[in-house]
């Protein structure tokens, strides 16, 4: 979870509508058209005291966006760059939000028919062409007290793979080349469409009648990729190799490996060539 200081004071873009008379959504939704980054929106709305819990925003495209470690992501048109304000209770106040947020959001993209997977600690992908590609990103920030998670779902494009990191687990993909093309009324007709599901999804999965606070782990492990597989963690210079068994109770990758188990709360996981990925 990347801790941010304050924005410069600027002038705010202005949303092209707002969504906040819809009782089945659990907060307002603000829709721009081209912005620096959904994150850099959110902060502002939220020192404004714009942006409850559960608000959320969707912008067109991105001049600015960014992903893990602040690598630039890419934001083409037809795609979902998107923020949504998350309450800061148990698991989402601690090192398991990311795992938990997760969780959420492949719950939420499975009701609208679309199988993901969890690849620890903040991606999400799904299978194309018989092996996992990547499908989008969570980034958490914190801000003046309040929890943002910047998500991006790669709905009608993805990058190719020249233009990927060097050293990636996996290629990425998008909706349209894995689901049937979609009907006018499709949860993935369009990103607007799919992020107005997608926040009442995630916010069912969430006040489900058992807290998330005692089933995040459980849910989070259903869709774990590369559960029970051995797998690759390296972590500043550090490698290590081993079996991932699930996830531990701080949220952290627990493998197992030279007689023992240990779980590491940070690190990027690289499957072993040639393994299974388990559902």
């Amino acid at each position: 979870m990347d801790a941010v200081s304050p924005l410069p004071a600027e002038q705010n873009p202005q949303p092209l509508r707002i969504i906040d008379n819809d009782a089945t959504l659990p907060g307002p939704i603000f829709f721009y058209d081209v912005i620096s980054s959904s994150l850099d929106v959110a902060r502002s709305l939220v020192r404004e005291r714009r942006l409850p819990i559960w608000g959320s925003l969707l912008a067109r495209s991105q001049t600015g966006g960014r992903g893990q470690m602040r690598r630039p992501w890419n934001s083409p048109p037809g795609n979902v760059y998107a923020t949504l304000r998350l309450p800061t209770s148990p698991p989402l106040n601690g090192t398991a939000a990311a795992p938990a947020i997760g969780a959420l959001l492949a719950e939420g993209l499975g009701d609208l028919g679309l199988e993901v997977q969890l690849k620890w600690p903040n991606d999400l992908v799904v299978r194309h062409r018989g092996r996992p590609c990547k499908l989008g990103g969570i980034l958490l920030e914190e801000y003046d007290g309040s929890l943002l998670a910047g998500i991006g779902i790669n709905l009608t494009s993805s990058p190719a793979p020249e233009d990927l990191r060097r050293g990636r687990a996996f290629d990425a993909t998008h909706i349209a080349a894995v689901a049937p093309a979609p009907a006018a009324t499709s949860p993935f007709s369009s990103p607007e469409e799919l992020w107005n599901r997608l926040v009442r999804n995630i916010y069912f999965c969430y006040a489900q009648v058992l807290p998330l606070s005692i089933r995040w782990r459980q849910a989070a492990e259903a869709h774990l990729l590369w559960r029970g597989s051995p797998v690759t963690l390296t972590d500043n210079g550090m490698t290590v190799q081993g079996v991932l068994l699930g996830l531990g109770p701080s949220g952290g990758a627990c493998l197992q490996y030279d007689g023992r188990t240990e779980e590491f709360l940070s690190g990027s996981l690289n499957g072993a060539a040639g393994t299974a990925e388990r559902p």
